[in-house]
């Protein structure tokens, strides 16, 4: 059985890191499967793909723009015909028969994915289950404009993503993409649908800050003009994930994905509690407060690790400052 398939990948980071502590990785692609749970950035991409026929794969170069003015090219290369039972890459039990990856100009590789067909949710979710078994539970969940889930991790310097894609057939397309985090900022440029868009925020031509100034909803204003919620004379705090990035209306989006969070990584967990937190100058959150000391212990837990999870945010300005921003909300499990 042969699969035509288009990889869409994002991309994040170069490596710095040396060899060392990695398991000895095939130096061309089909010598081997590539070890996906132990991924040597190291690898040179050119030299992987020098054996196979330039028919076998596409090598495509996109010029990716960055926060501010950065740019870099970063060279794509994707498998245009696999048989289902090669195994080009694996991760643990699974041997995936499709690979792809992404490099930099020099041809160091920044990002790795393999892709699998399975043929059933059950299998989906094993493999999943296999990936949180390295990982622990997602940091990170959502979906991409065709409602398929994602799932995405962060290991040191790495960041994991899976998408599990439901078929008509009842099969699983499933891609698991392993990348450095480094260069996250330009992922959202690799095609205009980057499904694996995940991101810190990061700019250094943020406003100054200012650490006695704190604002909270009473601050929030409808600005009927734009159709949005605004804060006079500055800017609501901003989600750095793709898919909230942008909010017209950002409390109601946090609440939001805070349920959605809550019900991905906590679903034994029954309750709601009100809590408030501080997203502080550098967009990072900090003071977190159950607000209602009653509650059920395991849903104090829930919440309180929940919002630490959370990922950094852009912050709120005022008067071309950066200031702090209190949330005051309910999460319910």
């Amino acid at each position: 059985m042969k699969l035509k398939t288009l990889i869409i990948m994002g991309l994040t980071s170069i490596s710095s890191l040396g060899s060392c502590g990695h398991a000895q990785q095939p130096q061309y692609l089909g010598e081997s499967p590539y070890n996906l749970a132990n991924v040597d950035f190291n690898t040179d991409v050119i030299k992987f793909y020098s054996k196979v026929p330039t028919d076998g794969y596409f090598k495509e170069e996109n010029i990716c723009r960055g926060i501010g003015s950065r740019t870099m090219v970063i060279y794509y290369y994707y498998q245009i015909y696999s048989v289902s039972s090669d195994k080009k890459a694996a991760f643990k039990d699974f041997f995936f028969p499709e690979i792809g990856m992404l490099s930099d100009e020099q041809g160091k590789l920044i990002g790795v994915e393999g892709i699998i067909d399975l043929k059933n949710e059950e299998d989906a979710n094993r493999l999943l289950a296999s990936v949180k078994s390295k990982y622990g539970n997602p940091c990170f969940t959502a979906e991409d404009q065709y409602e398929n889930p994602i799932y995405g991790w962060i290991d040191n310097g790495e960041r994991i993503q899976l998408r599990n894609t439901a078929m008509s057939n009842g099969d699983y397309k499933c891609e698991l993409l392993v990348s450095e985090k480094k260069y996250g900022e330009f992922m959202a440029d690799i095609h205009s649908r980057a499904w694996s868009n995940f991101n810190w925020f990061e700019d250094t031509k943020l406003p100054s800050a200012s650490s006695d100034i704190i604002l909270t909803k009473d601050d929030v204003v409808n600005d009927h003009r734009r159709g949005r919620t605004a804060i006079i004379d500055g800017t609501m705090p901003d989600f750095t994930i793709s898919t909230y990035a942008g909010s017209d209306d950002f409390l109601y989006d946090l609440d939001k994905y805070l349920t959605q969070q809550a019900r991905e990584v906590s679903p034994k967990v029954y309750g709601r509690v009100p809590v408030s937190f501080l997203i502080d100058t550098d967009g990072k959150v900090k003071d977190i407060k159950i607000e209602e000391e009653t509650a059920d212990e395991k849903v104090k837990d829930a919440a309180t690790n929940l919002i630490k999870s959370l990922p950094k945010f852009k912050p709120a300005t005022k008067n071309e400052q950066r200031v702090s921003f209190k949330v005051l909300t309910t999460i319910d499990f």
